[in-house]
């Protein structure tokens, strides 16, 4: 029921990340942590995977 997306064509997905008590998450020493940019831009430091191959991005070292 939600469609299709044509080959070649993007999405924007927003979603929500929470801890099971609501409490904040620090960012130190997080491999995918971008505190200089405030739009959406490619970071490579997010890795995407499909059936557990690496599509995008880098993991980390």
């Amino acid at each position: 029921a939600a469609g299709s997306l044509a080959a070649g064509a993007s999405i924007d997905i927003q979603v929500r990340v929470a801890k099971e008590d609501w409490s904040n998450y620090t960012q130190t020493g997080d491999y995918s942590f971008n505190a200089v940019d405030t739009n959406f831009v490619d970071w490579t430091k997010a890795p995407a995977y499909i059936s557990g191959n690496l599509i995008w991005g880098n993991e980390p070292n």
